[in-house]
């Protein structure tokens, strides 16, 4: 018998969303696009890089946003703040068994 068990990660396990829009939302504040948690969230989630991408240049044709910007430091400091602060949403039972 082949048992599988699939986790939907974010927002169930761990909230890592939340800081992937702050890593993102002070990115783009030194480009000079500032916005708040609330309208990074309706506006980026579920977006892909280009698609996030793409929302930034419509919304401000003034900002140079390279086609990388999606990867090398941002990538790194997600990475690094998920490391940082990624907490587990519910503690684990198993142990007190």
């Amino acid at each position: 018998m082949t048992i599988c068990i699939i986790f939907d990660c974010d927002g169930v396990l761990v909230d890592s969303e939340t800081i992937a829009h702050q890593v993102g939302i002070n990115s783009l504040e030194k480009l000079g696009y500032n916005l708040t948690i609330e309208e990074s969230i309706r506006k980026f989630t579920g977006k892909n890089h280009v698609g996030s991408r793409q929302i930034v240049i419509e919304d401000q044709a003034s900002i140079f946003l390279k086609i990388s910007f999606s990867q090398g430091k941002f990538s790194e400091e997600v990475l690094r703040r998920f490391q940082l602060e990624l907490k587990p949403l519910f503690e684990s039972r198993l142990n007190m068994l």
